[in-house]
């Protein structure tokens, strides 16, 4: 800790695009930054979780470089398309523990984590923080109509970007006094790609959703200390196959921001 200060790393949902949080976490580790505390929502309670519970970055990011298209096409291939989403997701549940190394069970971990997911009755944001860690990261990574939702303790969950796309209250909650956020909806790519007016159906509704996604984003991350908004958005949230341009593009922003977060931590 520096100034006696518990120090939180937010990651924020975007699918492909969080794998920028790993870049992130290699230039904190690189300059001796230490991380007390991490939450994540969607994408990044996935990296979140397993770096929570091995600390081995350099891991994750062989893991996501070896990804090819048969991979993503075989992760995706256990199908349930009438139980509310078109993937059951047990083998995302597998591909957590064996390729990414998560632990079991939230006491396990190395680094005190949560995530955030969504409960699909109330609209409420949920809190995971104990129990079974790979089946929280599943209900957190669960966008709708993609993965089913999953039921933990009488609660229908969903994705949490939803409702909480970067988890910077529960992290005070879990006692951080510096969070350093990572926003991935704020900067890079457009919304309206055709010209003002336009006509086209899918790119308005598109436009749209992100337009709130890019609010909702902006506000959940409010309360962080720093935040951190990689240039991402030109990345579909499925092109995992660009993960070493995502992964450096998080590198780019935790160094070009680096002095700055420094003098903070050291008021």
């Amino acid at each position: 800790m520096l100034n006696n200060k518990k120090i939180a790393l937010a990651l924020g949902s975007g699918g492909a695009r969080g794998l920028a949080h790993i870049g992130v976490i290699k230039v904190l580790e690189a300059n001796k930054i230490p991380i007390d505390i991490i939450t994540g929502t969607s994408m990044g309670a996935l990296i979140g979780s397993a770096y929570a519970s091995h600390g081995d970055i350099e891991l994750l990011e062989k893991t996501y470089l070896a990804i090819e298209w048969k991979k993503i096409i075989r992760l995706s291939s256990d199908l349930s398309i009438f139980s509310g989403g078109l993937v059951a997701g047990d083998k995302i549940k597998n591909f957590i523990q064996s390729e990414l190394g998560c632990a079991q069970k939230f006491s396990d971990l190395k680094i005190p984590f949560g995530a955030v997911a969504t409960d699909i009755s109330s609209g409420e944001s949920v809190f995971l923080t104990a129990g079974n860690l790979p089946e929280a990261v599943r209900a957190s990574i669960s966008f709708p109509g993609v993965f089913k939702p999953i039921e933990i303790d009488n609660h229908w969950l969903i994705d949490g970007g939803a409702v909480d796309p970067v988890p910077v209250d529960l992290a005070k909650k879990l006692g951080a006094d510096f969070v350093i956020a990572v926003n991935l909806e704020e900067r890079g790519g457009g919304y309206l790609h055709a010209k003002k007016g336009s006509k086209d159906l899918y790119n308005n509704v598109y436009s749209a959703a992100r337009i709130m996604q890019k609010r909702l984003a902006a506000y959940s991350c409010s309360g962080a200390d720093i935040i951190l908004s990689p240039e991402v958005g030109r990345y579909l949230w499925t092109q995992f196959t660009e993960a070493q341009k995502i992964i450096a593009a998080g590198e780019e922003i935790a160094e070009k921001n680096l002095f700055r977060l420094t003098q903070l931590l050291n008021q």
